[in-house]
């Protein structure tokens, strides 16, 4: 049975330090969160691949290719490298028999705060203030916030306009008696 399901999603290889997992989300950083959150291990590094379709056979065949190094379920004890060149291989050759397009595949990457802060010119206190808040998507990989690359900052609320400048001579004093 050729598993190509109708899914849209994300392949991805997460690095836990003492293992790795590969698995399929359509959220990567919602379930980067659950994981951390059922295992108490940290992620330390993320690679995903999106797929538009057959994204059940590319994680069934990493599986598959890794099963000499499992542990338990979707957990693996090979390198990260490992994992990630293995997940490559995978989709090169689907790809070569026709059974995914180039076009179907999107990498998702991340960013630190300072590569997220020089591509859209925002202060990096500002911008961590911001995933704090919620108003930024991220993940914290180790010590570091990750943010997805398509992630576009939120617009700046502030009134640039110059509709309140002066407004106080503006206001009309009342007559004097």
């Amino acid at each position: 049975m050729l598993l190509t399901g109708p899914l849209m999603g994300n392949v991805y290889v997460i690095n836990f330090g003492t293992c790795i997992k590969v698995g399929l989300s359509d959220n990567v950083n919602r379930r980067i969160h659950e994981l951390e959150k059922s295992t108490g291990l940290t992620a330390l590094d993320v690679y995903s691949v999106k797929t538009k379709r057959a994204t059940y056979l590319v994680e069934k065949l990493a599986h598959q290719t890794l099963a000499p190094f499992r542990l338990d379920g979707e957990y693996f004890s090979c390198s990260f490298e490992f994992a990630k060149s293995a997940l490559l291989e995978i989709i090169n050759e689907l790809n070569k028999e026709g059974t995914i397009e180039r076009d179907d595949l999107g990498p998702s990457q991340f960013l630190s705060v300072s590569e997220f802060c020089l591509i859209h010119k925002k202060d990096p206190g500002n911008v961590r203030r911001l995933i704090q808040q919620g108003r930024i998507p991220a993940v914290m990989l180790g010590k570091q916030w990750a943010i997805p690359a398509d992630v576009e900052p939120p617009a700046d609320k502030r009134v640039k306009s110059g509709q309140y400048k002066d407004w106080r001579k503006k206001v009309a004093k009342p007559p004097e008696d």
